[in-house]
């Protein structure tokens, strides 16, 4: 990637899934949607190296492959491949902006709460805290230096790396913990930190959230529909046109970048482990 920071490393789990081939999906789909042109070469060189480094760094148990190509559909099916877009945003969330539709403001907070609680320095598991240092200190596409959230200011968050990371923290997070609004994820946390395997019945009753499975698909359809910390709400509820659609959408374009039908139970397949990555 020509104009990515020099100490930035890129990994994948599938050995022969890396910039090119994501180059190749994103390309596809974009020539699929007729969104060719919407983003600069920089711009997709920057969109490339973010998918790869979000798949790495929150959903490292999912293959590469799949992750980026879910990201890419999500991208697709959230603002046709327009980093600047602006939009009225989802429920009471405030105005959604960038490529993933992120609520920096409003009722959502989602910039304040990536700043306040996102762990940077490192890359860590609270259900494993002895697993390393994972994909390493989240760089800054920009200063290729470690990023610097209490820099960050709603204008950033057009920035694809930086909306992208943003948006994948949150969905993870949510997905692993079944739902539950962010406001409980500290308690979590506080909880898995008094226990070394963070398996201790205070967590497990923490992280029971809204009984659904911890899986890709659940990030996805809290992104859209909120939280459902008590099964209520959720983007599985009756009549939640909005999820349905947000959902279906996601899964064309990944549907295409396969070139097979693809549903909501592949979505569904990629469970994650309970608890909260880079979460401070």
């Amino acid at each position: 990637l020509a104009t990515a920071p020099s100490a930035l490393v890129l990994t994948s789990n599938n050995a022969n899934y890396g910039p090119g081939e994501v180059r190749q999906d994103l390309q596809k789909i974009m020539k699929w949607a007729y969104d060719e042109g919407n983003l600069s070469p920089a711009e997709e060189d920057e969109v490339i190296a973010a998918v790869l480094s979000a798949s790495a760094r929150y959903f490292p148990e999912v293959p590469t492959r799949a992750m980026c190509r879910i990201m890419l559909a999500d991208i697709k099916a959230e603002s046709d491949f327009q980093p600047r877009l602006s939009s009225a945003g989802r429920l009471d969330s405030g105005a959604s902006v960038g490529l993933l539709q992120v609520s920096p403001g409003g009722g959502s907070q989602e910039l304040t709460l990536w700043k306040t609680h996102a762990k940077v320095s490192a890359n860590t598991f609270s259900w494993n805290r002895d697993a390393g240092n994972g994909a390493g200190a989240l760089l800054d596409w920009q200063t290729g230096s470690q990023m610097k959230l209490s820099a960050l200011s709603n204008s950033d968050v057009l920035r694809p790396w930086v909306n992208i990371h943003l948006a994948m923290w949150v969905q993870s997070n949510s997905a692993r913990t079944s739902s539950q609004d962010p406001y409980n994820w500290a308690a979590i946390s506080a909880a898995s930190a008094t226990s070394s395997k963070g398996n201790s019945a205070k967590v497990n009753k923490l992280l029971v959230g809204a009984g659904l499975n911890r899986s890709v698909r659940t990030g996805l359809g809290t992104w859209v529909a909120g939280a459902a910390t008590d099964g209520a709400g959720s983007y599985k509820q009756k009549g939640d046109d909005i999820s349905e659609q947000y959902i279906d959408s996601v899964l064309q374009g990944v549907s295409v970048l396969y070139g097979k039908t693809m549903t909501a139970d592949w979505l569904d397949r990629w469970v994650l482990n309970a608890g909260l990555v880079d979460y401070r």
